[in-house]
């Protein structure tokens, strides 16, 4: 019995691959076609929420869309957030164990993005790993077969082109609906859809927008009416989450509260499907001009000092909710907190409240104290761009290949013309060349998109090898683009709490306590120390952090290849 793997992939929804109705059915579709089919599932992958135009998850597949412009340009074109596969890339990294994956259709696998060379590199690992693809609609798909592969690719750019239209087509018909005064987007908040273009508003939900109309249209500044919604209204919002700021904008500019909505123009008219109003009209136009004078007013630069960049937003997150903290400033310093702390009072939240820059005494904030960690980026950058470099030698090969294999096919073109090779022979042999082709130019395509010039290539490498001298000698002087660069390479996000500092980056989970601090009973980071050991032939990093109450010798971090991490006590006061 041969074994397969089943793929399922669904792109959009709310839930996850369990509560997931189409994954569920492409499941037991793909269950059925390898028990008719006799084959023994050796695994089940899936990814839910997710485009079929993204790669899978792995170091390979990554690095290759980080040089595959045509699917970097898509994703800055997106919402979403998801870049990688994680099931799709799990279930790469074990081709070897099977004959077959089984999908519900060959658009589960993958689509077809502009200029990306996505379905290339997934053909060129499925045929080397003599994988085939069987699909529930569609038969069985041998990509090595010359014929089988064109179709495909054909199938796929119609299927692509299909799909636009589509979306095109649903977009215009949106836009008549809207302008017909009929609203169908009905997800802001207290809206309860009800199906057939029909929806309600909830009525605790409903309490809290006609508190935040009266208010807000009676001057009442905007942190006053946050804590009073989170007191006067507990139980209304998620677990663990308030009311916050930016939800007062969203409810007092939202202007079916009041029965009007935007037509695609972006004008105001009556709307036809919304419930009995909330609010007057002369309410909600009184509050859209108080918010666009607040807004007016927030704008305007507070004083002459340019303020830094937000390098560290999206990374931070509060230990004990889980929200992402905030940046705010605080004696022209940048201070990350929570909202849970200031709105809903949470103690514990307020805890994670950490600066980025250190000026009390000699103590260093959160950016010069893991400013050492960024070395793994670089090493990163570093390999990367010497892969790239290191191509053009394959590049010129591949083109003598192609070259090569192009006489072939006019040395037998030549022959049949001569009638020493039948019709028959000379189809076999151009066809097992023209396959041939297609695989060395598929090479050649990926290769090239990754290709630097020597000038390119010196000037990235020199930049990198600068950014690693100024990180050993905890120069502050890194840019903070370098600086936000670094941290997208190597660092996943970074847990705040009021002893500690947990960082999860690419080699490992390191915890960093902070430091009792006598002025005001503040806690700050521990001071770092980068050094570079030489043992023989081998180097690696020792990282040492200044900490009271630690112990010699406690490893924090995972070995990285040739990044070693270690603790050392402080000074004692």
């Amino acid at each position: 019995m041969k074994n397969c793997f089943i793929y399922c992939r669904q792109s959009s929804g709310s839930g996850d691959a369990v509560s997931s109705l189409s994954i569920q059915q492409q499941l037991t579709n793909c269950l059925e076609l390898s028990r008719r089919m006799d084959l023994e599932v050796a695994g089940v992958f899936t990814d839910a929420n997710v485009s079929g135009k993204t790669y899978p998850s792995g170091s390979y597949f990554e690095e290759t869309a980080a040089t595959d412009r045509g699917f970097q340009r898509w994703f800055e074109q997106q919402t979403g957030s998801k870049k990688f596969r994680t099931g799709l890339g799990s279930m790469m990294e074990r081709l070897d164990e099977v004959d077959f994956i089984i999908v519900d259709e060959i658009t589960r696998l993958h689509r077809a993005a502009a200029n990306s060379f996505l379905e290339q590199v997934l053909t060129f690992e499925l045929t080397n790993a003599s994988v085939k693809i069987i699909q529930v609609k569609g038969g069985v798909l041998d990509l090595k077969s010359f014929d089988q592969s064109l179709i495909h690719l054909l199938k796929t750019r119609i299927n692509d082109e299909q799909i636009a239209n589509q979306k095109r087509k649903s977009i215009e018909s949106r836009k008549k609906l809207k302008d017909s005064g009929i609203f169908c987007n009905v997800k802001f908040y207290g809206a309860v859809y009800d199906g057939n273009k029909r929806f309600h508003y909830d009525p605790g939900h409903a309490e809290v927008i006609s508190h935040v109309f009266d208010r807000f249209t009676a001057a009442v500044p905007v942190s006053v009416i946050v804590k009073e919604v989170n007191r006067m209204f507990p139980g209304r919002f998620n677990q663990a989450k308030c009311f916050y700021a930016s939800t007062v904008k969203h409810i007092v500019t939202q202007p079916l509260y009041a029965g009007l909505m935007y037509d695609s123009g972006g004008e105001l008219i009556t709307c036809r499907n919304a419930p009995e109003p909330l609010i007057s009209e002369a309410q909600f136009f009184k509050a859209a001009a108080l918010m666009a004078d607040h807004q007016c007013h927030a704008s305007k630069p507070r004083g002459e000092t340019p303020r830094e960049p937000l390098i560290f937003s999206g990374f931070l997150r509060c230990s004990n909710c889980g929200s992402n903290l905030v940046a705010v400033y605080d004696r022209n310093r940048i201070v990350y907190k929570c909202r849970n702390g200031d709105y809903g009072g949470n103690m514990l939240c307020r805890e994670s409240r950490v600066l980025i820059s250190g000026g009390i005494s000699d103590a260093w904030g959160l950016k010069m104290s893991l400013m050492p960690l960024l070395i793994i980026g670089c090493i990163k950058k570093q390999k990367l761009i010497e892969m790239v470099h290191s191509a053009s030698a394959v590049l010129a090969q591949l083109t003598q290949k192609e070259q090569y294999l192009l006489g072939k096919v006019n040395a037998a073109f030549q022959l049949w013309e001569e009638d020493v090779l039948d019709e028959k022979a000379y189809r076999t042999s151009v066809r097992n060349c023209m396959a041939k082709i297609q695989k060395v130019r598929q090479e050649q395509l990926e290769i090239k998109s990754l290709h630097l010039t020597e000038e390119e290539f010196l000037r990235q490498y020199c930049k990198y090898k600068e950014v690693i001298e100024r990180i050993l000698l905890c120069h502050p002087g890194i840019s903070n683009t370098d600086y936000r660069e670094m941290l997208n390479e190597c660092i996943d996000h970074i847990s705040v709490a009021k002893d500690s500092v947990t960082v999860l980056c690419s080699a490992g989970v390191v915890t960093l306590p902070r430091v009792p601090c006598s002025k005001r009973q503040l806690r700050v980071m521990p001071r770092s120390e980068l050094k570079l050991v030489q043992n023989g032939e081998n180097s690696f990093y020792e990282l040492y952090f200044y900490c009271r109450h630690s112990v010699r010798g406690k490893k924090l971090l995972l070995e990285w290849e040739n990044l070693k991490i270690w603790t050392l006590p402080g000074e004692k006061d």
